[in-house]
Formats: structure tokens, sequence, C-alpha cells
């Protein structure tokens, strides 16, 4: 799932990483362009699966958009 949202001059994507065993992840990418993104912080995961054994453990979905409530961007 790709979500896009406008921040000023750039571009912010809120993405989906799968790693090999099936678990998802997400990270952050930027844009100055809307086209060409970097990850944010090397890819470092912005919403990591809950602990062993409960109901968020192996994957993390996207389904809204991040939006901004004050100087902090919200997610859920």
């Amino acid at each position: 799932m790709v979500v896009g949202e406008g921040d000023g001059d750039r571009w912010l994507l809120h993405y989906m990483k799968w790693t090999a065993d099936g678990h998802i992840y997400c990270g952050l990418a930027s844009s100055r362009d809307g086209i060409n993104y970097a990850r944010v912080n090397g890819g470092a995961t912005t919403l990591a699966p809950g602990e062993p054994g409960t109901w968020n453990a192996g994957r993390i979905a996207l389904r809204e958009a991040p939006f901004q409530v004050g100087d902090t961007w919200r997610q859920y």
C-alpha cells in the first residue's frame, strides 16, 4: 500500500517492508519531487510489530493516510 502526504516542499511515503520470514514492518520515505524517494533513517522501522503472542506480533498493515496534529504525525 502506498500512502503519500504532502509536507511543505516534500512528500512522505509510509510503506510496508516485508521480511523473508513473513513479518511486515513500516518505514518512511521522503521525496522532493513525488517521484524519487529515499528511505528516512536508512529504512528504520517506524511502526514495529508487537511482542510475541500479541495480535499484532507479525504484521502491521497501513490502511489510513498519516495525518498531522500540531507538530506530530499520527497514523492508526
